[in-house]
């Protein structure tokens, strides 16, 4: 059987490495980069009483993203895109008017 670069071997593990994107109320928005990937995507930490489905895989305009909840959290995942750099540069330009993380949430989605 050929192992394709999806499959983890022993010696590869995947690392996420997140970077807290700089804003004014100091929302968890994150820059990742993917190890095994090479690539760059989005994830935002947000308090798990915010109506929003965890455990579902998601696409919109281009986008895939899906939310994970742990502990008493739930982080969105913005995967890898052709588009991404824009899209961040737009998010990170309207995220200081957002006032609560429901209002991020928002925001993230609809710029997508």
């Amino acid at each position: 059987m050929t192992e394709n670069y999806w499959t983890k071997g022993d010696r590869r593990n995947e690392i996420i490495t997140q970077t807290q994107i700089s804003n004014k109320l100091n929302f968890r928005l994150n820059a990742n980069y993917y190890n095994i990937l090479e690539q760059s995507g989005l994830s935002f930490q947000f308090n798990k009483e915010i109506d929003f489905q965890a455990n579902v895989y998601s696409k919109q305009n281009g986008f895939e993203y899906f939310v994970i909840e742990h502990e008493n959290v739930k982080e969105l995942y913005i995967l890898p895109n052709e588009n991404l750099l824009n899209y961040t540069e737009r998010i990170i330009s309207k995220i200081n008017s957002c006032k609560t993380e429901s209002e991020v949430l928002s925001l993230l989605l609809k710029v997508m």
